[in-house]
């Protein structure tokens, strides 16, 4: 059974949002490791105008099939929400043209493992309600 059938959006929701915050991550782990690389722009990730282009105005999310046979579900566009990658503008270029700003890097990497931590917890909360449904309460 497909995840949205058991909880609507949310899990499917849950899912690109882990997603995303495991490659925002990565972006901003290779970030910290080109400090002192000459040259190099930091980059971040950006994904909150992606999700509202998803979800229209009236606050619902359309579907698209992408096969005729497909059942009808209401995940919609949620699933085609890609990140988009920007050179980050948050710190001016130091003489060697490097952008990285080691201090602000740090707090967005320990601000984005403090979404994914809550976000993983509730995922594991929706599990555990299901398992809880499953045992009879027990």
């Amino acid at each position: 059974m497909a995840p949205e059938s058991l909880f609507g959006n949310t899990m499917v929701m849950l899912e690109t949002v882990l997603d995303f915050q495991s490659e925002r991550h990565t972006i901003l782990s290779t970030n910290v490791a080109n400090v002192d690389t000459p040259g190099y722009k930091g980059h971040d990730l950006r994904f909150a105008d992606e999700l509202k282009r998803a979800i229209d105005t009236e606050g619902t999310i359309s579907l698209k099939k992408t096969d005729e046979k497909h059942l009808p579900v209401e995940m919609g566009k949620l699933k085609e929400v890609d990140p988009r990658l920007v050179t980050s503008n948050d710190s001016p270029p130091r003489l060697d043209g490097n952008t990285v700003d080691l201090d602000k890097e740090m707090t967005k990497l320990a601000e984005n493992s403090l979404y994914y931590n809550v976000t993983a917890q509730i995922v594991s909360k929706k599990m555990r309600g299901l398992i809880t449904a499953i045992s009879g309460g027990r």
